[in-house]
This record gives C-alpha cells, sequence and structure tokens, in this order.
C-alpha cells in the first residue's frame, strides 16, 4: 500500500510538470506567432505604406516594419506604367491632325504621395489600375488636343519636343492629387488627317528640299569662282607686297644706320657738354671754396684784432685804477 501511495504521488508531480512545460511551450508559440505574423516586409520592388488613423506614417520601397495597434500596413508594386493614347484635333488651319503615343507614370514619392495613389487608384487592385489608366489616358489625350488646337501643321510636325515637355508639366499639375508622377511623354507618330494635304505638304517639302540643294549648288559654284579671283588678287597683293616689304626694309635699315651715326655723334656731343659742365662746376666751386677761406680768415684777424684791442683796453683800464690807487694811497698817507 505504501508503494502504491507513493507511486501515485510521483505520477502526479510528473503529470504536473508536464502540464505547465505544455502550457509555457503553447504560450511562446502563440507569441512567437503574434510576432511574426506583426512584422513585416516589402520586396524590392514593392511600396509599403504605414498607415495610422487615415494618415501616412512611413512608406518606402522594399520596408521592413513591425506593426503596432491600430495601424494598418498596406503593399503594392512600385513599376513603371505605361498609357498608349491617340488625340485627333484639327490645327490652326482646321486641318484634322492624330498623335499617337504612350505616357510613362509612376509613384509619386514625395510627402503622402504614395498614400494619395493608393487612395486615387481603389487600392492599386486590377481594377482600380485599369481605372486609373483610362482616365489618365483621357487626361493626356485632351491636354494635347487643347494644345493642338493652339498651333499650326508644320509647328505640330516640328515641335515633337516641345509639345511632349509642355504635356507633361501641365499633366504633372494635375495629377499631383492623384500621386501620380509623370516620368514622360512620348509622341511616336504624328499623322495629317487629310491625304491630299499631306501630298500637297510632301510636293511642297520636295520642291522646297530642291530649291535649296540648288541653291546651294550656285552658292557653292559663286564661291568658287569668288575663292579664285581673291586668290589671284591674294597673290599678286602678296608679290607687290613683298617687293614693297623689301623696298621698305633697306630703306629703313640706312635710315637707322643713319640715326644710329647721329645718336653716336649726339652722345659724344653731350659727353663733352658734360665734361665742361664738370670742370666749370668744379672751378666754382673751387672759388667758392677759396672765397670761404679768405672770409674765414678775415673773421679770424678781426677777431683777433678786436681781442688785442679789448686786451688793450683792459690794460690800460687796469693801469689806469692802479694809478689811481696808488694816488689815492699816497694822499692820504700825507694828510
Amino acid at each position: 500500500m505504501v508503494m502504491t501511495s507513493s507511486l501515485s504521488g510521483g505520477l502526479e508531480d510528473i503529470a504536473i510538470v508536464v502540464g505547465v512545460l505544455l502550457y509555457v511551450a503553447i504560450v511562446t508559440f502563440v507569441t512567437f506567432r503574434n510576432f511574426m505574423t506583426r512584422y513585416l516586409t516589402a520586396e524590392p520592388n514593392e511600396w509599403m505604406l504605414v498607415i495610422d488613423n487615415g494618415v501616412q506614417k512611413k512608406a518606402a520601397v522594399g520596408m521592413a516594419h513591425f506593426q503596432q495597434i491600430g495601424e494598418t500596413v498596406v503593399k503594392f508594386p512600385s513599376k513603371m506604367h505605361n498609357v498608349n493614347f491617340t488625340a485627333e484635333q484639327v490645327t490652326q488651319e482646321m486641318q484634322g491632325v492624330r498623335l499617337t503615343g504612350f505616357a510613362s507614370w509612376t509613384c509619386y514619392r514625395v510627402d503622402d504621395g504614395p498614400y494619395r495613389l493608393y487612395k486615387t487608384f481603389d487600392g492599386m487592385t486590377e481594377e482600380g489600375l485599369q481605372q486609373g489608366n483610362a482616365t489618365l489616358q483621357k487626361l493626356v489625350e485632351s491636354v494635347l488636343r487643347h494644345m493642338i488646337s493652339g498651333c499650326t501643321i508644320d509647328e505640330v510636325m516640328t515641335n515633337r519636343h516641345e509639345l511632349r515637355n509642355k504635356a507633361r508639366e501641365e499633366l504633372l499639375v494635375l495629377t499631383k492629387g492623384w500621386g501620380v508622377w509623370i516620368e514622360t511623354v512620348e509622341i511616336s507618330d504624328v499623322l495629317i488627317m487629310s491625304s491630299q494635304l499631306f501630298k500637297q505638304m510632301q510636293a511642297e517639302h520636295r520642291q522646297k528640299a530642291r530649291l535649296k540643294s540648288e541653291t546651294i549648288t550656285m552658292k557653292t559654284e559663286l564661291e568658287l569662282e569668288k575663292k579664285r579671283r581673291e586668290n589671284q588678287v591674294s597673290t599678286t597683293k602678296a608679290q607687290e607686297l613683298a617687293e614693297t616689304q623689301r623696298f621698305k626694309l633697306t630703306q629703313e635699315q640706312s635710315l637707322l644706320r643713319d640715326q644710329q651715326r647721329f645718336e653716336t655723334e649726339k652722345k659724344k656731343h653731350e659727353l663733352e657738354l658734360l665734361k665742361l659742365e664738370q670742370s666749370k662746376k668744379m672751378e666754382v666751386e673751387r672759388m667758392l671754396q677759396q672765397k670761404f677761406i679768405q672770409q674765414k680768415s678775415m673773421e679770424e684777424q678781426q677777431k683777433i684784432e678786436q681781442a688785442q684791442q679789448l686786451h688793450q683796453l683792459t690794460m690800460e683800464q687796469e693801469k689806469k685804477r692802479r694809478r689811481t690807487s696808488i694816488e689815492r694811497a699816497y694822499f692820504g698817507a700825507s694828510k
């Protein structure tokens, strides 16, 4: 009995442990599965949009995001789309013209452009894309018809680049709110509806081409003849000019030699004058120096004479003073 109860108690403990482990495993599995369902990734050629309360929070191509509670995550391809168009309209000359081509568009990447595209094209479903492409096709054709109505046939035939650039600029303005970015508008063919007018234009073009060719030929002949005459004149002119240059060079060299001789004589004369001027200057300086010495000697002589006179006068005064002193002393002793 004791062994049986002990065995029963051990089995119960094992059952409890197994139950706890099974519960933990189930909770872990559910948590992991919930985590994996919330961790979302987009392909490298796929847009991912994170929307919260009707507002785009994040948008990128090939993005990975962990979805929070209340967020909506949508994905759609990021490829470029082409829309074929055919636009028929009359020009200023009231002649029918047909334009065919295609427009390439993709998602507008700035701000909330991806979310606007997603809303405009019904979640980018197949049906939404078809409807959006049809609307865009009508819009391109309308813009081109409006542009053709203000052009001449010649402008439509020759200014395709300007037409497609203006059409693209206008479409970018019109489709900005759709979340659409127009990459290019290409005009592949321009057809004049009137076959007679087309033949006339071809004939006119051929006549213009012929006239241009004949005009070029005539201009070429005239230019060649002019070049021949100019060449003859240039040759004669070059010969005469060479002879003139030789004569001029000879005269210039002769004149240059005369000028050199004149310059040499002039410099010699200037050197003689300079020597004479220096001699005069030295003589004047010598005379001024002698005069200065004589003046200084006279001044010294005058100073000596003045000193001698002053000394003599001082001696005489001293003698008078002594005589007066002696006389005073003598008369004082007599009294």
